[in-house]
Parts: C-alpha cells; sequence; structure tokens
C-alpha cells in the first residue's frame, strides 16, 4: 500500500519510511513480545528465530514443539501481537498524512489495481505448459515474501 500511495504522489518517501517505521514499533514479533513477557530468553527467542529460517513455519509453532512454549502462552502472545497492529491506513491517518475520505479513495484504487494485475497474472499463466508449477511457484512466493520482508527489520 505504501509503495502504491508513494508511486501516485499521495505521499513523500520521506512520509513512507516514517509510517513504516510507526507501523513496524507497532507489531513487535512474536519472539519479541515472548522476551518482553519474560517467557523466553533472548538466545531461545533466536534459536527459535534460527529454525524457523530454516524450516519456514510460524515462531508459534516451533516454540511448542521445542516445549519452550505452551499453547496458552502463544495464544495469549498471538492476541497481544494483534492487538497492537496498526494497519498503514491508520498510521497514515494518525500522523496526519492523509483524510479519512482519501484514504478510502486510494484503498479502493489499490484494490481494483491488484485485481487487475492479478487477473492478468492469471490469464498470463492459464494456457501455459506449466502452468501449475507457475501457479505453485507464486503461491509460494506469496507466503515466503511477507516473512522474507519481516525478517529485513
Amino acid at each position: 500500500m505504501g509503495q502504491f500511495l508513494l508511486e501516485r504522489g499521495v505521499i513523500s518517501s520521506q512520509q513512507l519510511l516514517e509510517a513504516i517505521e510507526a507501523q513496524r514499533a507497532s507489531n513487535p514479533l512474536l519472539g519479541e513480545l515472548a522476551v518482553r513477557r519474560g517467557l523466553l530468553t533472548e538466545a531461545q527467542a533466536r534459536r527459535i528465530n534460527d529454525r524457523q529460517r530454516a524450516d519456514d513455519r510460524r515462531f508459534g509453532d516451533i516454540a511448542l514443539e521445542m516445549g519452550l512454549l505452551d499453547t496458552v502462552q502463544v495464544e495469549a502472545l498471538l492476541a497481544a501481537q494483534k492487538a497492537g497492529r496498526k494497519l498503514f491506513g491508520k498510521v497514515l491517518l494518525e500522523r496526519g498524512v492523509i483524510d479519512p475520505a482519501r484514504l478510502e479513495s486510494e484503498l479502493a484504487a489499490h484494490r481494483a489495481d491488484q485485481d487487475a494485475a492479478n487477473h492478468a497474472l492469471a490469464v498470463g499463466v492459464a494456457d501455459h505448459a506449466l502452468a501449475e508449477l507457475a501457479n505453485g511457484a507464486i503461491q509460494l512466493c506469496g507466503r515466503l515474501f511477507p516473512r522474507m520482508l519481516e525478517g529485513q527489520s
């Protein structure tokens, strides 16, 4: 969404960076929350993160498997993470960068842009001899890219 708004001239690159940082601060990683709450040490959280990168699995699932957290603790951490999470648009509204009406308009344009791109991709892949393989790769990328980006912050 941020890149879309930047490309449309709705926000500046500085506003984009500041909003991304504010959003990131509102959405701590599960390991960070567990360490803050005294449920894990930093070393334990790092071990789970290392396994997470190798196994491509969720932090909570690995922590459960390793016996470092129980189900109740993981669910409480997930609830706390979700409760504090701010959407990008909300961050922009709170900072006064955009007004509610403009945000709604841009969200609608963004959805339309995504729908058109998804349709063009589906049409482009549909009749290809390797369509099944391509669709599998597209789905995998859809899962991996957000995780990769999380790891960069």
